[in-house]
Order: C-alpha cells, then sequence, then structure tokens
C-alpha cells in the first residue's frame, strides 16, 4: 500500500494550453502504483477551465472539491460548488468543471 497527501502533490501545466485552459494537474494514480483507477488533482486559476466539454465513454467519474469554489457546468446551466463538495459524472456528455 501507498499513500499520497493531495495537498502537497506538485502540479504540473502544460505548456500548449490555450488561454482560457491554463490549470495545473498531478496525475496521482502512478504516485500510488494504481493502474485502473484515474485520479488527478487541478489546480484551477480564477477564470480557468480543465477543458471545453468534459465527458467520459466507457467508466464513471467523481470530482471532490478540496479548497476553492469552481463553477460546474451541466447541460441543464450552471452551479457553483463549495469545498468538500462531490459531484457524481455518470458515463454520458454529463457537464464539464471550471
Amino acid at each position: 500500500m501507498s499513500e499520497v497527501n493531495l495537498f502537497e502533490v506538485e502540479v504540473t501545466k502544460d505548456a500548449g494550453d490555450p488561454d482560457g485552459y491554463h490549470a495545473s494537474y498531478a496525475r496521482i494514480a502512478p504516485l500510488v502504483g494504481g493502474r485502473l483507477l484515474g485520479l488527478s488533482v487541478y489546480e484551477l486559476p480564477s477564470g480557468q477551465s480543465i477543458c471545453p466539454y468534459h465527458y467520459e465513454i466507457g467508466f464513471e467519474e467523481w470530482l471532490f472539491v478540496l479548497t476553492g469554489r469552481p463553477t460546474l457546468r451541466p447541460p441543464a446551466g450552471e452551479r457553483e460548488l463549495r469545498p468538500w463538495d462531490v459531484a457524481f459524472f455518470p458515463e454520458a456528455p454529463t457537464g464539464r468543471i471550471r
């Protein structure tokens, strides 16, 4: 068993990200030896998004807000999330995070 503190992981940026999508991230699964779970930590500056519109095909996805107040945009509109909120994304084009 391995462990990592999500508040202490080193995040990196992709140099080619266009304006509006400057998010830093760390892939957590490889740090703890995971092979079957995709888990990432994102650091999102105000006004930036992770991607234009994001959904998953073939698996579910969970969002845990550690700090800040990101905006969740499901098809029905937008809503602000708070620290410790959890959002669930079923397999389908259901929403994006920014």
